[in-house]
Protein backbone atom coordinates (compact mmCIF):
# COMPACT_ATOMS: atom_id res chain seq x y z
CA UNK A 1 0.00 0.00 0.00
CA UNK A 2 2.80 2.27 1.10
CA UNK A 3 4.67 1.96 -2.57
CA UNK A 4 1.59 2.48 -4.33
CA UNK A 5 0.28 5.75 -2.50
CA UNK A 6 4.37 7.05 -3.39
CA UNK A 7 4.31 6.17 -6.83
CA UNK A 8 1.20 7.24 -7.55
CA UNK A 9 -0.77 9.42 -5.31
CA UNK A 10 2.33 11.48 -4.96
CA UNK A 11 2.29 10.74 -0.89
CA UNK A 12 5.47 12.08 0.80
CA UNK A 13 7.20 10.90 4.20
CA UNK A 14 8.73 13.10 6.51
CA UNK A 15 12.13 12.12 8.17
CA UNK A 16 10.63 10.79 10.69
CA UNK A 17 7.85 8.65 8.98
CA UNK A 18 10.88 7.09 6.93
CA UNK A 19 13.07 6.44 10.15
CA UNK A 20 9.88 4.49 11.48
CA UNK A 21 9.46 2.91 8.17
CA UNK A 22 12.93 1.67 7.75
CA UNK A 23 12.26 0.04 11.65
CA UNK A 24 9.27 -1.55 10.59
CA UNK A 25 11.09 -3.55 7.69
CA UNK A 26 14.57 -4.32 9.59
CA UNK A 27 11.78 -5.91 12.45
CA UNK A 28 10.76 -8.23 9.34
CA UNK A 29 13.79 -9.21 8.27
CA UNK A 30 14.86 -10.07 11.97
CA UNK A 31 11.56 -11.70 12.48
CA UNK A 32 12.04 -14.34 9.40
CA UNK A 33 16.06 -14.90 11.28
CA UNK A 34 13.76 -15.69 13.95
CA UNK A 35 11.50 -18.20 12.81
CA UNK A 36 12.70 -19.30 9.87
CA UNK A 37 16.49 -19.24 9.57
CA UNK A 38 17.22 -20.01 13.06
CA UNK A 39 15.28 -23.11 12.91
CA UNK A 40 16.57 -24.63 9.72
CA UNK A 41 20.00 -23.78 10.87
CA UNK A 42 19.35 -25.44 14.54
CA UNK A 43 18.11 -28.33 12.27
CA UNK A 44 21.20 -29.05 10.39
CA UNK A 45 23.36 -28.83 13.77
CA UNK A 46 21.06 -31.36 16.10
CA UNK A 47 20.96 -33.13 12.45
CA UNK A 48 24.60 -33.68 11.85
CA UNK A 49 24.67 -32.03 8.60
CA UNK A 50 25.26 -28.52 9.22
CA UNK A 51 29.25 -29.23 8.90
CA UNK A 52 28.48 -31.15 5.26
CA UNK A 53 26.16 -28.35 3.51
CA UNK A 54 27.34 -25.62 1.64
CA UNK A 55 24.97 -22.91 2.75
CA UNK A 56 24.41 -19.37 0.16
CA UNK A 57 22.85 -16.24 1.56
CA UNK A 58 22.17 -14.31 -1.33
CA UNK A 59 18.90 -11.81 -2.32
CA UNK A 60 17.84 -11.01 -5.97
CA UNK A 61 17.38 -7.52 -4.83
CA UNK A 62 17.70 -5.10 -2.40
CA UNK A 63 14.93 -2.74 -1.28
CA UNK A 64 14.70 0.85 -1.73
CA UNK A 65 13.36 2.79 2.02
CA UNK A 66 12.80 5.96 1.24
CA UNK A 67 16.38 6.86 0.63
CA UNK A 68 15.73 8.19 -2.78
CA UNK A 69 12.16 9.29 -2.37
CA UNK A 70 10.55 5.64 -3.10
CA UNK A 71 9.40 2.72 -0.90
CA UNK A 72 10.15 -0.22 -3.14
CA UNK A 73 12.04 -2.29 -5.83
CA UNK A 74 12.04 -2.53 -9.64
CA UNK A 75 11.73 1.32 -9.98
CA UNK A 76 15.90 2.56 -9.91
CA UNK A 77 19.39 0.87 -9.63
CA UNK A 78 20.05 3.10 -6.60
CA UNK A 79 22.70 1.05 -4.63
CA UNK A 80 20.28 0.17 -1.80
CA UNK A 81 18.24 -1.77 -4.28
CA UNK A 82 21.19 -3.38 -6.63
CA UNK A 83 23.53 -3.97 -4.09
CA UNK A 84 23.17 -7.50 -2.24
CA UNK A 85 25.47 -9.97 0.22
CA UNK A 86 26.57 -13.41 -0.84
CA UNK A 87 27.81 -14.49 1.84
CA UNK A 88 28.89 -18.90 1.61
CA UNK A 89 29.67 -20.96 4.31
CA UNK A 90 31.17 -24.23 2.91
CA UNK A 91 31.33 -27.59 3.87
CA UNK A 92 33.78 -29.16 6.22
CA UNK A 93 36.13 -29.70 3.16
CA UNK A 94 38.82 -26.98 2.36
CA UNK A 95 37.25 -24.11 0.31
CA UNK A 96 38.68 -23.25 -3.30
CA UNK A 97 42.06 -22.05 -3.40
CA UNK A 98 41.50 -18.83 -5.00
CA UNK A 99 39.40 -17.47 -1.82
CA UNK A 100 40.37 -15.85 1.28
CA UNK A 101 38.13 -15.62 4.67
CA UNK A 102 36.41 -12.41 2.20
CA UNK A 103 36.27 -11.75 -1.11
CA UNK A 104 36.21 -7.57 -2.57
CA UNK A 105 34.61 -8.71 -5.79
CA UNK A 106 31.80 -8.02 -7.98
CA UNK A 107 29.42 -10.94 -8.81
CA UNK A 108 25.73 -11.34 -10.52
CA UNK A 109 22.70 -13.13 -9.73
CA UNK A 110 23.46 -15.42 -12.93
CA UNK A 111 26.59 -16.64 -11.39
CA UNK A 112 25.16 -18.52 -9.28
CA UNK A 113 23.97 -21.60 -11.18
CA UNK A 114 28.01 -21.95 -13.46
CA UNK A 115 29.47 -21.63 -9.62
CA UNK A 116 27.34 -24.43 -7.94
CA UNK A 117 27.13 -26.82 -10.96
CA UNK A 118 31.01 -25.92 -10.74
CA UNK A 119 31.45 -26.68 -7.38
CA UNK A 120 29.23 -29.78 -7.79
CA UNK A 121 31.69 -31.67 -10.58
CA UNK A 122 28.84 -30.45 -13.24
CA UNK A 123 28.92 -27.49 -15.81
CA UNK A 124 26.12 -24.98 -16.63
CA UNK A 125 24.15 -25.52 -19.74
CA UNK A 126 25.87 -24.16 -23.23
CA UNK A 127 25.52 -20.56 -23.32
CA UNK A 128 23.96 -19.86 -19.88
CA UNK A 129 25.25 -16.56 -18.60
CA UNK A 130 27.19 -16.25 -15.95
CA UNK A 131 31.20 -17.31 -14.54
CA UNK A 132 32.00 -19.63 -11.73
CA UNK A 133 33.12 -17.11 -8.83
CA UNK A 134 35.76 -19.39 -7.54
CA UNK A 135 37.31 -20.52 -10.67
CA UNK A 136 40.08 -17.56 -10.74
CA UNK A 137 39.92 -13.83 -10.63
CA UNK A 138 36.89 -12.40 -10.81
CA UNK A 139 35.04 -10.15 -12.79
CA UNK A 140 35.60 -6.00 -12.21
CA UNK A 141 32.40 -5.04 -13.53
CA UNK A 142 28.42 -5.74 -12.96
CA UNK A 143 25.47 -5.29 -14.95
CA UNK A 144 21.63 -4.37 -12.96
CA UNK A 145 18.67 -3.86 -15.15
CA UNK A 146 14.95 -2.88 -14.41
CA UNK A 147 12.19 -1.85 -16.47
CA UNK A 148 12.89 1.53 -16.78
CA UNK A 149 16.64 1.39 -16.94
CA UNK A 150 20.09 0.31 -16.63
CA UNK A 151 23.03 0.58 -14.71
CA UNK A 152 27.31 -0.67 -15.06
CA UNK A 153 29.35 -1.08 -12.04
CA UNK A 154 32.60 -1.51 -12.61
CA UNK A 155 35.55 0.18 -10.61
CA UNK A 156 33.77 1.93 -7.54
CA UNK A 157 32.08 3.73 -11.04
CA UNK A 158 28.36 3.31 -11.95
CA UNK A 159 26.91 4.49 -15.33
CA UNK A 160 23.30 4.98 -15.47
CA UNK A 161 21.19 4.70 -18.35
CA UNK A 162 16.88 4.81 -18.74
CA UNK A 163 14.86 3.89 -21.39
CA UNK A 164 12.43 5.86 -23.20
CA UNK A 165 8.69 5.01 -23.26
CA UNK A 166 8.24 3.50 -19.84
CA UNK A 167 7.14 6.99 -17.92
CA UNK A 168 4.24 9.57 -18.69
CA UNK A 169 6.90 12.61 -18.03
CA UNK A 170 9.28 10.90 -20.86
CA UNK A 171 6.63 9.88 -23.54
CA UNK A 172 5.66 13.65 -22.90
CA UNK A 173 9.18 14.88 -23.61
CA UNK A 174 9.20 12.80 -26.54
CA UNK A 175 5.88 14.01 -27.54
CA UNK A 176 6.76 17.66 -27.64
CA UNK A 177 10.12 17.61 -29.32
CA UNK A 178 8.20 15.82 -31.87
CA UNK A 179 5.85 18.61 -32.53
CA UNK A 180 8.29 21.35 -32.15
CA UNK A 181 9.80 19.76 -35.05
CA UNK A 182 7.39 19.40 -37.05
CA UNK A 183 6.35 23.14 -36.79
CA UNK A 184 9.86 24.18 -37.91
CA UNK A 185 9.87 21.80 -40.93
CA UNK A 186 6.10 23.43 -41.58
CA UNK A 187 7.21 27.06 -40.92
CA UNK A 188 10.07 26.34 -43.06
CA UNK A 189 7.90 24.43 -46.16
CA UNK A 190 5.19 26.66 -46.26
CA UNK A 191 7.04 29.75 -47.17
CA UNK A 192 8.68 28.12 -50.28
CA UNK A 193 5.07 26.76 -51.01
CA UNK A 194 3.69 30.80 -51.04
CA UNK A 195 6.54 31.57 -53.23
CA UNK A 196 6.81 28.95 -55.36
CA UNK A 197 3.82 30.14 -57.71
CA UNK A 198 6.10 33.84 -57.74
CA UNK A 199 8.77 32.09 -58.90
CA UNK A 200 6.72 30.44 -62.08
CA UNK A 201 5.11 33.40 -63.39
CA UNK A 202 8.01 35.71 -63.14
CA UNK A 203 10.19 32.21 -65.29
Amino acid sequence: ELPRKIRKDGFTLTAEDAAFARLIYEAKVRRVDRRQVAPFLAGLKESGLYDETLLIVTADHGQQLYDHGGYAHGKGVWEEVVYVPLIVKFQRQPRPASLGPSVEAVTQAVDLLPTLTAFAGGSAPEGFPGTDIFAGPPRSWSISETKRGWALIEGGWKAVGGRIGYSLATGVCVGLVCFLGLVALLLAVIPLVAILPILLYIG
